[in-house]
């Protein structure tokens, strides 16, 4: 069963009621649902096959909102998370059950979903994407506390508000950004304009690892030395960030790369979207590749391309791509590091893919695929304007399965078929959960 969100609106606080609920499946969240509730119920913490008390945290006209309190009857999917402050932090929301069995129970939770509102009677699952773990995440943003000048604070926020739980490490960022951590903290509680300091970003390269503090203020002599001596130390790269989001390199070491495939990189900034999971991404990209079945005299157009994380492998198997962008400066240094590997058959172009004009203008020529990867909003017109046209195969990538689901419609009522999908496990131990799947407009006979 999936839950669907409506905008947040006031409304009375509760008593808290405790309660049982029997746990029946899972949510597309990693939440328990109890359908013998009347209304359903959905419980966080709780799993399917376990019966539970819970708080109810809120109520709803079709559902209320639990929390466990206390499992009575646990399952054998039920796991002790590795992570000390897991009750506390907001960032792994399912480190409590095994990760095959979170997968497994959304899947569940998608296709009876889509069974009923896609009218779908078949669902051609492939086996899905998962990659290393628990330490997969090569990019973070630490939040800093700095109120207490005899304890400051360096970490994460709490699940739910906006208090910082400071922390030492994190098991779930690669071994590289993980061991900064301390040492940063340390540097920083030693600065007087530490209350200066709104937030840290770490992103981990092949080679190098960057370092990108925000500050609110103009940084002190002590802190730019003090940073200077912490990226020698360490042997990263530093930079500063300022309000008006101007960033000033203080130490490169060398330029930081992040490997699509063995012929093909990108090379973001700290504030770039980039896929935080390099093993899950480089599979995922094969698997695009691989579903696609391009040959050397296709042309493909990349729609919300980033900085290439799928245009550059694509461009080194067809005749041309079409990279669209929303983001200006994101097309530029796209372009600039295509060329700088040799590849000079993609068309980068800025755009806004929510316009219905420019998705038409973009479809005018002939395209043998269309490769969509949105933001978790989705790509509602350019499925539409998709839907009249005739390409033959188009790869949709959603961080979004509500989304998804909306746009697959749109599809899907137009003569496309679903060939193939497949969970991705880009963020593990999260709620987070992102698929990849196939249409094809079928060939006439």
């Amino acid at each position: 069963m999936v839950k669907f969100y409506s905008p947040k609106q006031a409304r009375p606080k509760l008593t808290q009621q405790v309660k049982s609920f029997h746990i029946d499946a899972m949510d597309v969240y990693g939440q328990g649902v109890c359908r013998t509730h009347q209304p359903v119920a959905f419980v966080e913490g709780a799993l399917p096959g376990e019966t539970c008390e819970a708080v109810v945290t809120s109520a709803h006209k079709n559902h209320v909102q639990a929390s466990v309190k206390k499992i009575q009857q646990p399952v054998a999917a039920r796991t002790q998370p590795f992570c000390p402050v897991y009750q506390q932090c907001g960032g792994c929301q399912l480190q409590h059950v095994e990760t095959s069995a979170a997968l497994d129970g959304r899947r569940q939770a998608i296709e009876s979903y889509w069974r009923k509102h896609l009218k779908l009677s078949h669902i051609p699952w492939q086996a899905a994407i998962v990659g290393d773990k628990p330490a997969y995440r090569r990019k973070t943003r630490l939040a800093v506390d700095a109120r207490d000048p005899d304890k400051f604070k360096l970490g994460f926020r709490q699940q739910s508000s906006n208090k910082v739980i400071a922390i030492d490490d994190c098991p779930i960022l690669v071994a590289s950004l993980s061991v900064l951590i301390k040492p940063l903290a340390e540097l920083f509680s030693t600065q007087v304009s530490r209350t200066n300091i709104g937030h840290v970003t770490l992103l981990a390269g092949e080679q190098i690892q960057l370092v990108q503090v925000k500050l609110t203020r103009q940084a002190s002599n002590e802190l730019t030395k003090g940073l200077m001596a912490f990226a020698k130390n360490h042997q990263v790269n530093v930079a500063i960030e300022y309000a008006d989001g101007k960033v000033i390199p203080l130490v490169t070491h060398q330029p930081l790369k992040c490997q699509l495939e063995d012929m093909s990189y990108i090379t973001p900034e700290a504030n770039d979207f980039v896929q935080i999971n390099d093993s899950v991404n480089r599979k995922m990209i094969n698997q695009a590749i691989n579903w696609l079945c391009l040959s050397d005299t296709d042309t493909v157009a990349d729609l919300f391309c980033g900085l290439g994380n799928f245009t550059l492998p694509l461009a080194r198997r067809v005749t041309r791509v079409l990279a669209i962008e929303g983001v200006a400066e994101m097309v530029q240094r796209g372009q600039s590091n295509a060329l700088e590997q040799g590849i000079s058959n993609i068309q980068w172009q800025h755009g806004d893919l929510g316009q219905t004009s420019t998705v038409e203008s973009i479809l005018v020529e002939p395209l043998d695929a269309v490769v969509l990867d949105p933001s978790r909003e989705g790509a509602m017109e350019v499925c539409k304007a998709i839907s009249q046209s005739t390409i033959p195969k188009i790869l949709y990538v959603s961080c979004n399965p509500t989304t998804f689901a909306r746009d697959a419609v749109i599809l899907l009522e137009q003569g496309y078929r679903m060939e193939k999908v497949s969970l991705i496990e880009m963020f593990p131990y999260t709620k987070h959960l992102e698929l990849m799947a196939l249409f094809s407009l079928p060939t006439s006979e």
